[in-house]
C-alpha cells in the first residue's frame, strides 16, 4: 500500500514538473489536470482552470478537439498532431499534440491526456524558409541569364530554363553531366577550374570563358561564380550565373576598330587637329598641328600653355564664348 502511494506521488511529481505542457480532460471536456508548464504556456493558473471546460480551444477548432477526445476515449493514440491553441492573452500559438487515454486506478478510461509542445517559433521559421525558397525559386526560373548548379566535382545538378534556352540542352540531357560538356574545349574548362581553386571558399567572382552550345556554336560568357554551402559553411558546390556577352564583345571590337580608323585619319591629316580642355590644357594633337606651330611635342606645348599660341589672348576668349553658345563652330578665323 505504501509502495503504491509512493508510486502515485512520484508520478504526480513527474506530471506536475514536466517541462512539457500536460493537460487532461474528462469525457465531457472539463479539465482535471493542468501542470505548471501549461500555466506558463497558456497563462491560466491551475486554480482558474480545474473543473472547467478547456478554454484553449479556438472556436474554429472545436470539432477537431472533440475528434481527438473521442479517439482518446476509445483508447487510440495520436502522436505529433500539429494544430493551434489559444492563450489567456488571446494570442494563438502553434502546438504539437500527442494524445492518449486517461485511466483511473482500475484501468477504466475516464478522459484524455495531452502533451503539448509550443512550436510557434519552428512554424514561423519554416514559413520564412518556405517564403525565402519561393522567392529564390521565382528568381531561379525567371532570370534571363543561364544558371548552372554543380557539385564540388563539377557535376551538373540543376539548371534554370534560361540555361536550356541559351545552351540548347534540355535539363534531362544536361543534369548529371560534367560541366566540361558546355565549354568550348578542355582548356577553357581547366582555366575556370583553376580560378575556382584560387578563389575557393572566398567571395563570389567574375570570370569570362568561351562556352559551346549543343549545336556547336561558341560564345563568350561572363560567369559570376558563387559558392554553395551547408549549415556549417562548408562548400558543397558552385552556382554559375552565365551571361552571353557576344554583343558586348562585338561592340567593343567595333569601337576599337573605329578608334583605330579615326586615329589613323587624325595622325595623317594635313590640317592641324587638337583636343583641349576649356581652361587651355592640351589633351592631344596631331603631327600637323605641332609642325604648323613649331613645337616638338605635346608636352612642349603644355609647358607654354595653349593660350600662348594665340597672338591675342582675347581671340581665344572669343572663340570659347562662341563655342559655348553654339556648341560647335567652323571656318572661324583668328590670327
Amino acid at each position: 500500500m505504501k509502495s503504491e502511494k509512493s508510486k502515485n506521488i512520484y508520478l504526480e511529481n513527474i506530471l506536475e514538473n514536466s517541462p512539457i505542457s500536460i493537460i487532461a480532460v474528462d469525457a465531457s471536456g472539463k479539465v482535471i489536470l493542468w501542470n505548471k508548464a501549461a500555466e506558463k504556456i497558456f497563462g491560466w493558473k491551475q486554480s482558474e482552470i480545474i473543473g472547467k471546460q478547456n478554454p484553449i480551444i479556438p472556436k474554429d477548432r472545436k470539432k477537431e478537439f472533440e475528434e481527438l477526445l473521442t479517439k482518446s476515449l476509445k483508447g487510440e493514440n495520436v502522436i505529433d498532431f500539429h494544430t493551434v491553441r489559444k492563450c489567456k492573452n488571446g494570442a494563438d500559438i502553434h502546438v504539437s499534440i500527442s494524445v492518449s487515454a486517461w485511466k483511473d486506478e482500475e484501468g477504466n478510461v475516464i478522459g484524455g491526456i495531452a502533451q503539448m509542445i509550443d512550436i510557434t517559433d519552428r512554424v514561423s521559421a519554416e514559413k520564412s524558409l518556405l517564403e525565402s525558397q519561393e522567392r529564390y525559386k521565382n528568381l531561379f526560373y525567371c532570370i534571363r541569364d543561364a544558371i548552372l548548379v554543380a557539385d564540388t566535382e563539377r557535376n551538373i545538378i540543376s539548371c534554370n530554363p534560361a540555361f536550356t534556352e541559351i545552351f540548347g540542352y534540355s535539363s534531362e540531357e544536361i543534369i548529371g553531366k560534367k560541366t566540361l560538356t558546355i565549354y568550348e574545349n578542355e582548356e577553357q574548362f581547366l582555366e575556370l577550374g583553376k580560378a575556382l581553386k584560387e578563389h575557393y571558399g572566398k567571395e563570389p567572382f567574375l570570370y569570362t570563358v568561351n562556352y559551346k552550345r549543343k549545336n556547336g556554336s561558341v560564345f563568350p560568357g561572363e560567369t559570376g561564380v558563387f559558392y554553395l554551402r551547408d549549415f556549417k559553411s562548408n562548400v558543397t558546390g558552385f552556382i554559375g550565373l552565365i551571361r552571353d556577352i557576344s554583343d558586348r564583345i562585338e561592340a567593343e571590337t567595333a569601337l576599337k576598330q573605329s578608334e583605330k580608323k579615326y586615329r589613323e585619319f587624325f595622325e595623317k591629316d594635313l590640317s592641324g587637329d587638337f583636343l583641349s580642355t576649356i581652361d587651355g590644357k592640351l589633351i592631344d594633337c596631331n603631327p600637323a598641328f605641332l609642325k604648323i606651330l613649331g613645337f616638338d611635342s605635346l608636352e612642349d606645348i603644355n609647358l607654354h600653355k595653349l593660350h600662348s599660341i594665340y597672338q591675342n589672348k582675347k581671340d581665344r576668349n572669343e572663340l570659347i564664348k562662341h563655342l559655348k553658345k553654339n556648341k560647335e563652330i567652323s571656318n572661324y578665323e583668328i590670327t
